[in-house]
């Protein structure tokens, strides 16, 4: 008998309902659009995550935790992130709706050439990182090659490298959790591969652990 499923859509829906949630949401709401443009940035810039971090000087897990909207950046990490893609940060004041104020200019926040310095030498490939990884004797890795024995450390990280580069969380969750399974992700979709609801949380607990361990390379 088959699982079912229910959409993130769905859940959301639900747990939006309640007003008290509601609420919380919304007072998040400017922090996760900060999130979508930090991300929409680096996308400009062609980079990967950990291609941008290193060229900002920062660790891939730290990029993480911005773009997921866990971390609010400080001005001068904005202004370190607008530089990485070309860019620069102006903070404009807004007076008060119907309120007649003297205008204020924007505050452009300046970076010192100290700051921000691109890697001189080329940054080491997503899938590069993630094959190293494979290869250690870590617990999760060696779970992984153990549901993969038939491909070969490289394939399972180029499969892994589309997964890292869907914008979503919920969305690289579930794309690593059906690499394992063994099933295909590709242009942007995702199809679930396991009917089983032990091997599903299995697999997702997985897939979470895994995670972890590539934010961190």
């Amino acid at each position: 008998m088959s699982a079912k499923i229910i959409s993130w859509d769905s859940i959301r829906a639900d747990m939006l309902s309640d007003p008290a949630v509601k609420a919380a949401y919304d007072a998040l709401e400017p922090e996760f659009s900060l999130a979508n443009q930090l991300i929409a940035l680096r996308a400009a810039s062609g980079l990967t995550q950990r291609e941008f971090a290193q060229r900002v000087g920062m660790k891939q897990s730290q990029l993480a935790r911005i773009e997921s909207g866990k971390q609010i950046p400080k001005l001068e990490t904005l202004a370190k992130l607008a530089s990485g893609a070309g860019y620069s940060v102006e903070v404009h004041f807004i007076p008060p709706k119907g309120e007649q104020t003297e205008k204020i200019k924007p505050l452009r926040i300046p970076l010192s050439d100290s700051d921000f310095a691109p890697s001189p030498s080329p940054p080491v490939s997503v899938i590069e990182s993630v094959a190293a990884f494979l290869e250690s004797d870590d617990p999760v890795a060696v779970k992984v090659r153990e549901r993969h024995r038939a491909k070969s450390i490289n394939e399972i990280a180029a499969e892994l490298e589309r997964c890292l580069s869907f914008p979503e969380e919920d969305e690289r969750l579930f794309a690593v959790k059906n690499v394992l399974a063994g099933s295909v992700t590709g242009g942007g979709s995702i199809r679930d591969a396991s009917d089983d609801n032990d091997d599903e949380i299995e697999l997702l607990d997985l897939a979470e652990s895994l995670l972890e361990k590539l934010a961190s390379l």
